[in-house]
Parts: C-alpha cells; sequence; structure tokens
C-alpha cells in the first residue's frame, strides 16, 4: 500500500511538472516607466503573467519595482525591459511584450526589417 500511495505522488508530481512547463512555454510580459525629469530619476516596473487566473493579490506580490538615476523617459522604458529580459531569460520561455513605448515598438519593427 505505501508504495501505491508513493507511485500516485510521484505521477502526481509529474503532471503538476507537465502543467507548470505548458504554461510556462510563454511569458507575459507588461513593463512601464515614469522618470522625474528634474531629478532624472525614474522607477521602472515589471509584472510577468504565464496564465490569466490570478487573483489581483498574487500579481500585486509579482510585481517587480526597480529605481534609476541619471535617466530619460526613453532610456527608462528601454533599462525596464533590459532589466526584466536578464531577469527572466534563463526560463527559456517565449516572451510576449506589451509596452506603451514607441521606441521599443520601434526597435521591434527594426529588427524586423533586418532579421
Amino acid at each position: 500500500m505505501h508504495s501505491d500511495a508513493y507511485e500516485n505522488n510521484t505521477e502526481q508530481r509529474w503532471q503538476n511538472s507537465l502543467y507548470i512547463n505548458r504554461l510556462m512555454d510563454e511569458l507575459k510580459l507588461f513593463t512601464d516607466g515614469s522618470v522625474d525629469t528634474l531629478s532624472k530619476i525614474g522607477y521602472g516596473a515589471y509584472l510577468i503573467v504565464s496564465e490569466h487566473r490570478l487573483s489581483l493579490n498574487t500579481l500585486g506580490a509579482r510585481v517587480k519595482v526597480r529605481r534609476f538615476e541619471n535617466t530619460s523617459s526613453t532610456k527608462l522604458e528601454l533599462q525596464t525591459l533590459v532589466w526584466a529580459l536578464s531577469d527572466i531569460q534563463e526560463l527559456g520561455s517565449r516572451v510576449i511584450v506589451y509596452t506603451d513605448s514607441q521606441n521599443i515598438m520601434g526597435l521591434v519593427g527594426l529588427i524586423k526589417l533586418t532579421g
């Protein structure tokens, strides 16, 4: 009987692992930032979402915020994106980026033209 319980537990962990891997195949990355132009201090934030059924409390706990100094709004948006991508690069997942930065969207267009 102990063996059956162990096998069931092992099977459940394997199924959970497959479920997590399936969720991690595609990540949604939301980024934003804002700068005080006088002090040139800004804050960038990002949120990684792998599924849409998460509660607001869970999502709020996952938001990462970082302070950047001697920056501009354009630079901050790029700094935040690079920071977020470097934090998640080891996950090896496809990442869809959501941003309101025209500069980042312009980079995507440039990459498509040259790639």
